[in-house]
């Protein structure tokens, strides 16, 4: 509903899964781009027990707008609920709730979109510093866990870049048009700004090879762009 219905009761929120619960708890936030705060046990267990998912992984399964835009919520939630189980430390927890959101909102049915960069910084989190793993034998459960988690980031920037290059393209295309640009300059705007900042994002875990395509891919259509 729209915040006009809230009554300023915002930081008395709980967010336990797909809905607020109003508790006579003040929530004590660090991001105040979200309202209230996490249950994060609570929500962990209603969603990965308790959530019916539906067939948003069946390939024969349509998507339409509409329930495109509630999936967005769905993503945003989830990805509360990975930062509050992180904060916490549950990184086996934050790990498989990522990796239940992946297989049942796949790209194929459910595009990636500007959300997404938060899913990858959250399994480079997971993953951590690499090179503290020096003493680890190759075979150790933990070292694989760290380093898939690092593939699945690196996978999520790749396809994003692969998405949001796509779309800047289209976009450029119109451009010989001055009036059809300006309606789509929004959306240039958001696609400039995930790709500005995809580079940071691996070359924090050492992909400097990674970040430098990156960077020259954003730099190009940032100049192309015109803005």
């Amino acid at each position: 509903v729209g915040t006009e219905n809230f009554l300023n009761l915002d930081d008395y929120f709980q967010l336990e899964g797909l809905a607020y619960h109003l508790v006579p708890i003040k929530a004590d936030k660090k991001d105040d781009s979200f309202r209230g705060t996490v249950a994060a046990d609570l929500m962990y267990d209603n969603v990965m027990n308790k959530f019916r998912w539906g067939n948003m992984k069946d390939k024969r399964v349509y998507l339409d707008e509409n329930n495109l835009r509630m999936t967005t919520n769905l993503r945003i939630n989830t990805i509360r609920l990975a930062d509050a189980l992180l904060d916490l430390g549950k990184k086996d927890s934050a790990l498989k709730l990522l990796d239940k959101t992946m297989e049942e909102m796949p790209d194929y049915n459910v595009p990636y979109n500007i959300f997404m960069t938060r899913v990858a910084e959250q399994y480079f989190r997971i993953a951590g510093n690499l090179s503290d793993s020096l003493s680890m034998a190759s075979a150790d459960v933990e070292l694989n866990v760290r380093k898939s988690s690092v593939e699945k980031g690196i996978a999520i920037v790749k396809r994003l870049s692969e998405i949001y290059s796509d779309n800047m393209d289209y976009y450029l295309s119109l451009k010989k048009d001055r009036e059809y640009y300006k309606l789509v300059e929004p959306d240039v705007n958001q696609a400039l700004y995930t790709l500005q900042s995809l580079p940071g994002m691996v070359r924090n875990i050492g992909q400097k090879e990674l970040s430098d395509s990156l960077q020259a891919k954003f730099q190009d259509y940032y100049q192309r762009s015109g803005l």
